[in-house]
C-alpha cells in the first residue's frame, strides 16, 4: 500500500473515532481519495474499519460501498481475509456485509467457491454468521444453505 493510502486510512480512522456529525462528510471525502487509487489491497482495510460503535450508519455504508466497488474476484477474498476479525470486532456490520453478498448472485457464487478453500477460522466465522442470520429470520435459509455447505 502506498504512502498516500496509508495517510488516507489514518484520516478515515480519525473520522470514525470522532464519531460526530462531521464524521460522515469526512469519511466520504477520504473514501473518494481512497477509491481514486483503485488499489485492491484497500478492500480488507476498508472492511476492517467497520465499527459497530459508530453512530452514523450512512458513514459505514459509504465504506462498504467503496469496498463493494471492486469486482468479486477482488472483493470476496478481501472479505474472507477479514471476516474472522470483523466477526469478533464488529459483528453487526459483518452480518450486514454478508447479507449484502448473499443478496447478489455473482458475489454469493464467488463466496462459495472461495470459501471451500479458505482456512478453518474463516469458514467458522462465516458459518457462525450464517447461523446468526438464520436465527434472526428464516427468510435467508435458501441463501445460506450452499454457503453453510461450503464451510464444511
Amino acid at each position: 500500500m502506498n504512502t498516500i493510502l496509508k495517510s488516507k486510512f489514518l484520516e478515515l480512522t480519525s473520522a470514525i473515532k470522532k464519531n460526530d456529525l462531521n464524521s460522515v462528510g469526512s469519511i466520504d471525502a477520504v473514501l473518494a481519495d481512497i477509491a481514486k487509487e483503485n488499489d485492491p489491497s484497500t478492500v480488507a482495510v476498508l472492511l476492517l474499519s467497520l465499527d459497530d460503535n459508530f453512530d452514523f450508519d450512512e458513514g459505514v455504508f459509504s465504506i462498504i460501498h467503496t469496498a463493494e466497488a471492486f469486482d468479486d474476484q477482488t472483493y470476496i477474498p478481501g472479505f474472507l481475509a477479514t471476516i474472522p476479525h470483523l466477526f469478533q470486532s464488529s459483528p453487526r456490520w459483518a452480518s450486514i456485509v454478508l447479507i449484502r453478498i448473499l443478496n447478489h448472485a455473482g458475489s454469493k457464487e464467488a463466496l462459495i467457491k472461495s470459501l471451500m478453500q479458505s482456512p478453518e477460522p474463516t469458514k467458522k466465522a462465516v458459518e457462525q454468521l450464517c447461523n446468526q442470520i438464520n436465527d434472526q429470520s428464516t427468510d435467508f435459509l435458501s441463501k445460506t444453505v450452499a454457503v453453510l455447505v461450503a464451510t464444511k
